[in-house]
């Protein structure tokens, strides 16, 4: 393997994975070597539950204490967690 090798043969990339990095064009493994993330995200550290809306992303932790299965019109099914 090279970084012309394609990411369609490299046996760690799913061919479902390969095709959605090639939307976004990256082809070879040494595309993929130099794309980086737009934005870096720490989800390492938990902030409080933001009580204000705003534009700056935050990772929340929470515990689901309990939830259902509702039945709605036609069959489907909902989940509602309380």
């Amino acid at each position: 393997m090279n970084l012309e090798t394609p990411l369609a043969e490299v046996d760690v990339v799913p061919p479902p994975r390969a095709r959605q990095l090639e939307r976004f064009g990256v082809r070879t493994v040494g595309e993929l070597l130099l794309h980086f993330p737009r934005r870096y995200e720490d989800r390492t550290q938990f902030d409080h539950f933001p009580a204000e809306t705003g534009d700056r992303a935050v990772c929340v932790c929470g515990v689901v204490k309990k939830t259902s299965l509702r039945r709605l019109r036609g069959g489907q099914a909902a989940d509602s967690r309380n």
